[in-house]
């Protein structure tokens, strides 16, 4: 072997290590950029962890995984998780996902600046020209869009399409930012949704959640098993 090959390896060798130390230390930076704010970081969530919800993305494709867990509360108190969440369902979902707990669980409700998230099968109740809401009770959509809850999306969506789901006892958005003081900025601005929700009126429509697990969405009957011996 020649001396340049050598020194070519060499080099390369350097730079990869380079890179992997690089990697290395901005990651560290970022978990405790997270932990100082009072976050908890989780690197590999189980996916149990997100079972709870039900509602597009979720309850979709046959292989589904969340990574990068972060959970904590928004300084009004409001609980939240933010993490990774994909699945090979059709069309594939591969995003950032932010879940905040609202006060009661209550039916499917979509909300979008743009077009509506995929796999919703539900109909379009006319609202506000700024959002295009899906539910599928017309009185339901009006009694959970009131003026105060559009004004919070409408603070939300500045700067930022708007992706927000009632998920039984979550209020999700799909986008979240990685960067941990966008995050807390976005996080505190969707806890304001969740808190401008008037639950008092909102009580009537309240549902008992479907428990958690691997179900379907639309297929309330069918279960993913993933793997049953029992059948051999």
């Amino acid at each position: 072997m020649s001396s340049t090959v050598v020194i070519v390896l060499i080099v390369v060798a350097v730079l990869v290590l380079a890179l992997i130390t690089f990697l290395i230390i901005r990651r560290q930076r970022y978990v405790r950029a997270l932990r100082g704010r009072g976050w908890t970081f989780e690197s590999r969530p189980a996916l149990e962890s997100v079972l709870d919800h039900h509602a597009p993305p979720f309850g979709q494709g046959f292989v589904r995984k969340v990574d990068d867990a972060i959970s904590g509360r928004t300084t009004t108190g409001v609980p939240f998780r933010v993490f990774e969440y994909e699945h090979d369902g059709e069309p594939q979902f591969d995003d950032r996902v932010a879940s905040v707990q609202l006060g009661l669980p209550l039916p499917d409700l979509f909300v979008s600046t743009d077009q509506a998230r995929e796999g919703v099968q539900l109909p379009a109740v006319e609202l506000d020209p700024r959002f295009q809401v899906r539910a599928a009770d017309p009185g339901y959509g009006r009694a959970a869009m009131s003026g105060a809850v559009l004004d919070a999306m409408a603070t939300f969506g500045q700067g930022r399409a708007v992706d927000i789901s009632i998920d039984g006892r979550q209020l999700v958005a799909v986008g979240a930012p990685k960067n941990p003081e966008e995050l807390q900025t976005y996080l505190e601005q969707l806890g304001a949704v969740a808190e401008a929700l008037n639950k008092d009126a909102l009580a009537p429509y309240r549902i008992t959640p479907p428990p958690s697990g691997f179900g379907f969405y639309g297929h309330p009957d069918w279960q993913l098993i993933g793997r049953d011996d029992t059948l051999i």
